[in-house]
């Protein structure tokens, strides 16, 4: 049977501070019985969906401890803003760690992720990375949430799935190796439990750096396509397909 594929075109917010959440009734309607105050706030995100007019998502890192030698905490809310009320619809929680790997920041994605007919989800993609400057490091991942309107709940149906991914280890002023993976979402009308399959197109690149004989630094540059990945909805989550 022919497979039909919507590609996922990712549309982010990264404003800090913007729209309701300048609102400051909603730290005394929302953030304070949450526990969280303004200099807890760690780049928090804000946007509209697009998919529902009266409703924003909101998402706020918030620092548990404070910074050490062994790395630090932060505990994301994930919130669904009334935007009239400005009352919180639905809100999931997670602490994470940090070490060498520290926390860079957070994005909303709202792009279709159109799971079936009647659900849609909305994407928060976590970017990390670390301090080094000759071996850097940094990754993407996107965990999608839908919400459950008659719940007032919001339920993870993608937990942390890496999209994107960089690399390199070279000496400083010219000579190394760069890698980098990105990952295409597309979803499919096949489906697995009840939701689409998501497809992921997965194209990495390896640049290759040298000094030349002229003291120039000269590179080359290799791409290709992965096999395509298949996540599948286990009735919980979307987990990928075993071979």
């Amino acid at each position: 049977m022919k497979k039909i594929l919507f590609i996922v075109v990712f549309v982010f917010s990264n404003s800090v501070l913007a729209g309701i959440l300048e609102d400051e009734s909603l730290f005394a309607r929302v953030m304070q019985p949450l526990g969280i105050t303004e200099s807890d706030m760690c780049a928090a995100v804000e946007k509209p969906l697009p998919y529902d007019d009266g409703l924003s998502v909101v998402v706020i890192p918030q620092r548990v401890d404070e910074e050490d030698d062994e790395g630090t905490s932060l505990f994301f809310h994930v919130l669904v803003i009334d935007n009239a009320s400005l009352e919180l619809r639905a809100r999931f929680q997670e602490r994470r760690e940090f070490d060498a790997i520290g926390f860079d920041r957070v994005g909303i994605d709202t792009a279709n992720y159109r799971l079936n007919d009647q659900t849609r989800a909305f994407g928060v993609r976590l970017h990390v990375k670390n301090s080094s400057s000759v071996n850097p490091y940094s990754s993407t991942s996107l965990s999608l949430f839908v919400l459950d309107k008659d719940k007032n709940a919001l339920r993870r149906v993608l937990r942390g799935f890496e999209v994107s991914s960089s690399s390199a280890e070279w000496d400083g002023t010219c000579a190394g190796v760069f890698f980098s993976r990105e990952g295409t979402l597309a979803m499919s009308r096949q489906k697995t439990r009840g939701f689409n399959d998501i497809i992921v197109k997965i194209r990495n690149t390896e640049r290759v750096t040298r000094l030349g004989a002229d003291g120039e630094c000269v590179d080359k540059e290799n791409r290709g396509a992965a096999p395509d990945m298949s996540l599948k909805f286990n009735g919980e989550e979307y987990m990928p397909e075993q071979p």
